[in-house]
């Protein structure tokens, strides 16, 4: 019957082998393993990629029409699609601004009392 070989006996035995060579550094990188050998002190071993980023879940939303911004949801408060996240004055009418996403107010870009135009950047949400 064999035994499997445990990772401190593997790793002494790559360190014996690497004493005995004429190698500078070695560096090998299993799933279950990373070792790194160098006679130089000033070689390090190799930065380890960073993790991928995970993609933006932002959005913005922007004025629908030229308004009066009455009142904005604030940072940080927790909002679901279609739900109103503000208020708009339009010629003494007042008119909600809906969330089109499910997300976390992250930024108010304008203040209440601000004059917007269309398109204008208003909350950012992330979700």
């Amino acid at each position: 019957m064999t035994e499997t070989a445990h990772p401190f006996h593997e790793a002494r035995a790559l360190l014996r082998q690497f004493q005995h060579s004429k190698a500078r550094s070695c560096h090998i990188r299993t799933e279950a393993l990373e070792i790194f050998f160098s006679r130089d002190a000033s070689h390090r071993a190799p930065a380890r990629a960073a993790p991928p980023a995970k993609p933006s879940t932002a959005s913005a939303l922007a004025a629908p029409h030229l308004a009066t911004v009455v009142d904005l949801a604030a940072v940080g408060s927790q909002v679901r699609a279609g739900e109103a996240v503000g208020q708009l004055r339009v010629l003494d009418r007042q008119a909600p601004l809906l969330a089109a996403s499910d997300g976390i107010v992250a930024e108010q870009h304008v203040a209440p009392g601000a004059l917007v135009e269309y398109g204008q950047t208003l909350l950012t949400l992330h979700g």
